[in-house]
């Protein structure tokens, strides 16, 4: 499941926790893999109701392993970084006619 990088309404953030609560409560394996460039704690920025996000974040962070990756992108290891500055410009020629 991809949800990508966008707002979740009201409707959308309850269907999200219905998904993960039918993982956290389904009998055997329920591996379930969450990939994010966010802490937790600025998720709610993304999601139109906070009970359902609390509910969801309680079932996912439960028994979950937590992987805190820290270091530059990968996909961004090759982007180079240009600096601008901007200043006053200097006189201008006067356009010919």
């Amino acid at each position: 499941m991809t949800i990508g990088r966008c707002e979740f309404n009201k409707t959308n953030t309850r269907m999200f926790f219905d998904v993960i609560d039918r993982r956290y409560n389904k009998e055997g394996p329920n591996t379930l893999i969450l990939t994010s460039n966010l802490q937790p704690s600025r998720w709610g920025e993304f999601f139109g109701e906070n009970s359902s996000l609390l509910c969801s974040m309680d079932r996912i962070f439960d028994m979950a392993t937590v992987f805190n990756i820290k270091g530059q992108s990968y996909r961004g290891k090759q982007l180079q970084t240009v600096t601008l500055a901007a200043g006053q410009p200097s006189s201008l020629p006067k356009a010919s006619r």
